[in-house]
C-alpha cells in the first residue's frame, strides 16, 4: 500500500509539474497561467482535481517569487 501511496503523489507531482509548465509556455504573464488553470479546474472535478489545480497555482506563486518578471 504504501508504494501505491508514494507512485501516486508522484504521479500528482509530475501531472502538476506538467500544467504549470504548459500554463506557463501558453501565457505571457504568471498572471494570466493561474487565471487559465483556475478556468480549467472545473475539467478535474472533486477535491483531487481542486487539490492539483491548486498546488499548480502555488508552484506559480512561488515560481514568481523567485524570479517575478517572467
Amino acid at each position: 500500500m504504501l508504494e501505491a501511496l508514494t507512485d501516486t503523489r508522484h504521479q500528482v507531482t509530475a501531472l502538476v509539474n506538467k500544467i504549470v509548465e504548459e500554463a506557463l509556455d501558453i501565457y505571457p504573464t504568471y498572471g494570466e497561467a493561474k487565471d487559465a488553470i483556475r478556468r480549467a479546474r472545473f475539467e478535474l472535478s472533486g477535491s483531487v482535481g481542486s487539490f492539483i489545480m491548486e498546488e499548480a497555482i502555488e508552484k506559480i506563486n512561488r515560481i514568481a517569487l523567485e524570479k517575478p518578471t517572467k
